[in-house]
């Protein structure tokens, strides 16, 4: 005598409402208003992108094969907070992530390298796999089948603030994304920000606290 077992199974519905388009600002104009919103600028990422794309150079063949991406995130971190950290930001680490932390604006920046940038229709993905706390700071957790839309409850922010990542990939291709961490990766983003060619950035005098320094003739008196 065959037995079936009483009991439906609830099916999971996904509708529209679920998900959220995400947010893509690629036209400097509309990026730069951005940057300018948080208190940053497109020519502090992409020098501190330049600066760091640079240190790669210090590998040699007696290098480790991965030593020019570690050399790349290492002079990334210092790069950032030299060009950004003063009045509206400061250096933080949580949970052994590196951020740039502007308390006003309730935002975090940290750096990761990625295979690609700038493309819509491709989600960067890091070149190193993502710990738990990272995955915590961001609360991932969304379906990895849209690259372009996000779960909603993924949008709605679980904490104070809001975490983004400068991005680059290996060409010098730069963005200023927030993503959502799942199984160790990034596995999409309810916002990213095109930055350009890090080979863009333009140098400029800066103090110690990472303010710009505008040049000046000093004035000459004869006695």
């Amino acid at each position: 005598m065959e037995f079936i077992a009483v009991g439906a199974r609830k099916k999971n519905v996904i509708t529209s409402s679920d998900w959220a388009e995400s947010t893509i600002r690629s036209e400097p104009d509309e990026v730069d208003a951005f940057l300018a919103s948080i208190d940053a600028s497109r020519n502090q990422f992409l020098l501190a992108g330049q600066r760091a794309l640079h240190a790669k150079t210090n590998a040699t063949p007696f290098h480790a094969k991965n030593a020019k991406g570690t050399f790349v995130f290492h002079e990334a971190i210092p790069q950032l907070r030299f060009l950004f950290v003063g009045e509206n930001w400061t250096p933080r680490t949580i949970n052994g992530v590196e951020y740039i932390e502007n308390k006003d604006k309730k935002i975090r920046i940290a750096y990761s390298s990625v295979d690609v940038c700038g493309l819509r229709e491709i989600s960067p993905k890091p070149c190193s796999e993502k710990g738990a706390g990272v995955e915590r700071a961001l609360n991932g957790g969304l379906f990895s089948n849209l690259p372009t839309y996000t779960k909603e409850e993924d949008v709605i922010k679980k904490s104070e603030y809001t975490i983004y990542y400068t991005l680059m990939d290996d060409k010098g291709n730069m963005e200023l994304s927030r993503p959502v961490v799942s199984n160790k990766t990034f596995s999409s983003y309810p916002e990213r920000n095109f930055l350009g060619s890090c080979e863009d950035g333009v140098e400029e005098n800066y103090n110690l606290e990472g303010d710009t320094v505008s040049d000046f003739d000093p004035q000459v008196t004869r006695k």
